[in-house]
């Protein structure tokens, strides 16, 4: 129900350019994708957004023990022409592995990492590569925190 009501919200907000409309979801609430998903989906395109204007970011991706299962959800979303994303790459367990795993169309670095990386060269190493890595597969990049001028070019 919450997915919906937010689903519904993206039909009022207006989206300009390659902007998306972003809808988190939690992986473990998800148990068959094609029938839990199936409301969110058709809420979706009630709403008359183009599904290239969608993308849904997996949270808690820390909490992913069931790789093949998530890569179902993600399948599953992309099968309906939505794009997907996953949230604090790069902290903790959701590292560069769960992310070559799934090849999200968007990925978003945690801020603890970004905001350390003006100091920590092993930081910045950390932002240039998944940077990098995205920007050679054509993937978004999203980098959490940005406060200051030197975590920008960091």
């Amino acid at each position: 129900m919450c997915r919906e009501k937010h689903v519904h919200a993206a039909g009022r907000r207006p989206i300009e350019g390659r902007e998306r409309f972003p809808v988190d979801f939690l992986p473990t609430g998800i148990y068959r994708p094609a029938r839990c998903l199936r409301t969110t989906v058709e809420a979706l395109r009630g709403t008359g957004r183009d599904p290239d204007q969608v993308i849904f970011e997996v949270v808690e991706t820390g909490a992913v023990e069931e790789r093949e299962h998530l890569r179902t959800i993600l399948g599953y979303y992309r099968d309906n022409g939505f794009g997907v994303a996953l949230d604090d790459l790069a902290a903790g367990y959701s590292g560069l592995a769960l992310r070559a795993g799934l090849d999200p169309d968007r990925v978003r670095i945690d801020r603890e990492i970004v905001g350390r990386a003006p100091e920590s060269e092993g930081h910045a190493d950390v932002c240039r590569a998944v940077i990098d890595c995205a920007h050679e597969r054509g993937r978004e990049v999203l980098a959490e925190g940005i406060e200051t001028e030197a975590q920008r070019a960091s």
